[in-house]
């Protein structure tokens, strides 16, 4: 809040709080009046009180925390929502003098003003979740979802109640050029995948099909051939910077070579090839890799024949 709202503010406090002293030494109006009198002033008192310190709050908050127009449009709301349910509650001591009516009245507001904030808390134990569990950090990419929705990019933004995301396209990795403000609440019944905490690498696998009858070793070679040629020394110091983790990401093996697998199924035999490879580099490896295995299947078609 500005100086000069506030000077304001506190001006007209005193003049409520002086009209309860004269309203008090007014003696000759009838006992009536002076209630109805009392209650209106101290109704004004509690409004005044109320909204003045919301709107305190919300300066405090735009001047220490970095929001989106977004999020402060969102917090205000939340804050209206607050303070509206704060003077409910403050008038129910002022005009009900039942303890009955009083209990229950407070429960009610209670109530309501729980249910239309529960979510902004939830972000809020979200956020300190992301913060002391060290979930993810700006400049971490991270998919937060399930199987029904979720976001992959890379984050930019972390506050109280969203988290702010570079979007990438969940099948290319590649920038949308879109932007995802994900509620902080997601972390507490969603999954999070962080793809660059720990290490900056990840595995990635390439497959193809071939009919039967084709030279399956010959197409394994061509995979790990091309893997070799893109990413083979890349992947040699992959491995390296992961077993000196290896203990503490709890990590078994650790491959310094492509790994092929052979399956059967769908009347085909699939060939998959998989690599270490920096999370940042998926895109243009895969696409690399790809070119080499489809030179090398295009020279020996002969040899192997590629289905599906």
């Amino acid at each position: 809040m500005k100086a000069t709202s506030f000077i304001v503010y506190m001006v007209i406090i005193l003049i409520v709080i002086y009209s309860l002293h004269i309203l008090e030494a007014a003696s000759k109006l009838s006992p009536e009046v002076i209630d109805i009198a009392d209650k209106v002033i101290r109704t004004a008192l509690i409004i005044l009180i109320v909204f003045g310190l919301l709107n305190f709050i919300e300066e405090w908050m735009k001047s220490h925390f970095k929001l989106s127009e977004d999020e402060r449009r969102y917090f205000a709301g939340v804050m209206k929502y607050l303070a509206a349910g704060l003077v409910l509650l403050l008038l129910g001591f002022v005009y009900l003098s039942d303890i009955s009516s009083l209990t229950l009245f407070s429960g009610l507001v209670g109530a309501g003003v729980a249910i239309a904030v529960q979510p902004t808390l939830l972000n809020v134990v979200g956020w300190a979740s992301i913060v002391a569990s060290r979930l993810y950090r700006i400049g971490d990419r991270v998919f937060i979802g399930d199987s029904m929705w979720g976001a992959l990019g890379d984050v930019s933004d972390i506050n109280l109640f969203f988290t702010r995301i570079n979007e990438l396209d969940r099948v290319s990795w590649q920038e949308t050029g879109g932007f995802v403000s994900v509620p902080n609440k997601f972390v507490l019944d969603k999954g999070v995948i962080n793809y660059t905490t720990e290490s900056p690498f990840i595995w990635d696998e390439i497959s193809f099909r071939i009919a039967y009858g084709s030279d399956y070793r010959l197409a394994k070679k061509l995979a790990e051939d091309a893997v070799k040629k893109i990413a083979g020394e890349k992947m040699k110091d992959a491995a390296k910077f992961l077993s000196l983790r290896k203990y503490k990401l709890k990590i078994k093996d650790i491959a310094e070579e492509p790994i092929t697998y052979v399956s059967l199924g769908g009347g085909s035999i699939r060939v998959a090839v998989r690599y270490l490879v920096a999370a940042r580099k998926k895109r243009q490896a895969e696409a690399q890799i790809t070119e080499n295995l489809l030179r090398g299947l295009n020279k020996n078609k002969n040899r192997i024949k590629v289905v599906g």
